[in-house]
């Protein structure tokens, strides 16, 4: 890990912005690469904003900021990105011949640096595909906003050094991050498939006309979220199980209730593509509406109060 100096970020989206954001933090020099200057301009716009919401919320000082964002170059040529970074975190759009392209380009500017793709539901053995080098290819799934939310998923394929999985895995420890490494590849890695049972299930209550989509928001902000933003799943489980921990919470003690919500949830093999517009929409405009003016009633004004949030429940975990 002590070799990584400089680093890249393929993609100056909201995720490419906000890596550069956390390496430039962490003192790394950060070369941002995208397919034309106006990508580069929002992409300077974003990363300016996520320092000030840092600055604002006592996470970093303005002098520190202002030093982090010198940090950051900016490319319109991948060659010049790319050819003397030890590092390089793929955020390009999560298509597979977007990636394979982007790899393809990588291998021959350059072949040693560490490749870590932040794609969230591709396999990085099939990005990985055609490339000459995937003994240094890693899937590293961040959680949005990757600047903020701890959370990378790891995953290799079958020819990437265990090395290399390691040296990811402390680069991104250096940085405050919680990595995880999957055992096997899986579409969505962990998380994402959680959201998914659980967005169905969400999705299926609102639908049959048990809940609001306002409701269903606050019950999950305000009931799990709360709960598992200190606890995971397992280890509540084993809180609530008393003496017997875990073996009495999944045992006998809560299964037939865990049977009984089981009987009653739909058997869906696809996502109902009416959700959105004939509820989600009207749903999530009346939430708003009702939102208390301080915690945004707009798309802005809530991404500002949830940075703001996560800033301070990320302070209680010691990590900012």
């Amino acid at each position: 890990m002590s070799n990584i100096k400089k680093v890249a970020c393929i993609g100056a989206g909201l995720i490419g912005s906000s890596w550069a954001t956390l390496f430039s933090k962490f003192g790394y020099n950060v070369n941002v690469y995208d397919i034309n200057e106006e990508a580069i301009e929002i992409s300077k716009q974003k990363i300016s904003s996520n320092f000030k919401v840092l600055q604002e919320n006592d996470a970093i000082n303005k002098e520190d900021s202002e030093e982090a964002i010198n940090k950051i170059k900016f490319y319109v040529d991948m060659k010049e990105a790319i050819k003397d970074v030890d590092f390089i975190q793929e955020c390009g759009y999560d298509n597979l011949e977007v990636k394979r392209g982007i790899l393809s380009q990588v291998d021959e500017y350059n072949p040693r640096a560490l490749f870590c793709s932040s794609t969230s539901f591709l396999m990085i053995s099939d990005i990985a595909e055609g490339s000459k080098y995937k003994e240094r290819c890693i899937g590293a799934h961040p959680y949005n906003p990757p600047h903020l939310m701890p959370l990378v998923e790891l995953t290799k394929t079958d020819e990437t050094l265990e090395d290399n999985v390691n040296t990811a895995y402390n680069f991104y420890k250096s940085l405050n991050k919680e990595p995880v490494i999957l055992k096997k590849e899986t579409p969505g890695f962990i998380c994402n498939r959680l959201q998914a049972a659980y967005l169905r299930e969400a999705v299926s209550l609102v639908m049959n006309g048990i809940c609001s989509v306002e409701d269903l928001d606050k019950a999950s902000v305000y009931g799990l979220g709360i709960r598992w933003a200190i606890v995971g799943p397992n280890l509540n489980g084993d809180l609530n199980g008393g003496e017997n921990g875990i073996a009495e919470y999944f045992g006998p003690k809560y299964l037939a209730g865990f049977n009984e919500a089981l009987s009653v949830m739909d058997d869906w093999k696809e996502f109902p593509v009416e959700y959105a517009e004939e509820f989600g929409v009207v749903g999530v405009a009346k939430e708003k509406e009702n939102r208390e003016p301080e915690t945004g009633q707009n798309i802005k004004d809530i991404i500002k109060y949830r940075d703001e949030m996560l800033v301070k429940i990320l302070k209680l975990h010691n990590k900012l």
